[in-house]
């Protein structure tokens, strides 16, 4: 069994952390926050365990995430494609991670939505979605497909 455990800062949130195998008792994989991210409290395993995803925090990331992969005990950042009008001034982008969907192993696809910047915009909606578009990774070949629209 493969185990997360974040090292958390009440200021920051997940600034660090190790994947555990409990059935070889060490660690997998001794660092899976990507330098000078923090990440949120949600992890979403591959169907065969073998890979595991973080969401990234902040406006800089804007929605970006970290894969680990238990295998080979590594773990790198998952940049998405940048849709906002102006790299993120007025707009910000956010990966939909609570819908995201495994499609195999080691592909999932995961919706990606522009939104108004609330720390920059006045008045701003941020319930409303200025555009939508979905992404498609596939892990072992490190690349990503995207299409306009809802799933």
């Amino acid at each position: 069994m493969q185990v997360a455990i974040l090292r958390w800062d009440e200021d920051y949130g997940g600034v660090g952390g190790w994947l555990l195998d409990t059935v070889r008792e060490r660690i997998a994989v001794p660092e899976i926050v990507p330098d000078r991210w923090t990440v949120l409290p949600w992890i979403s395993w591959s169907p065969d365990g073998r890979f595991a995803l973080l969401v990234a925090s902040g406006e800089v990331t804007m929605g970006d995430m970290a894969v680990i992969d238990a295998t080979t005990g590594t773990s790198r950042s998952i940049h998405y494609q940048d849709f906002t009008r102006d790299h993120g001034k007025t707009q910000v982008e956010l990966a939909e991670y609570d819908n995201l969907r495994w499609l195999a192993p080691d592909r999932y696809s995961v919706s990606i939505t522009v939104r108004c910047n609330t720390f920059q915009v006045s008045p701003c909606d941020i319930s409303k979605v200025i555009s939508n578009h979905i992404a498609q990774l596939d892990l072992l070949s490190e690349t990503v497909q995207y299409t306009n629209g809802v799933r």
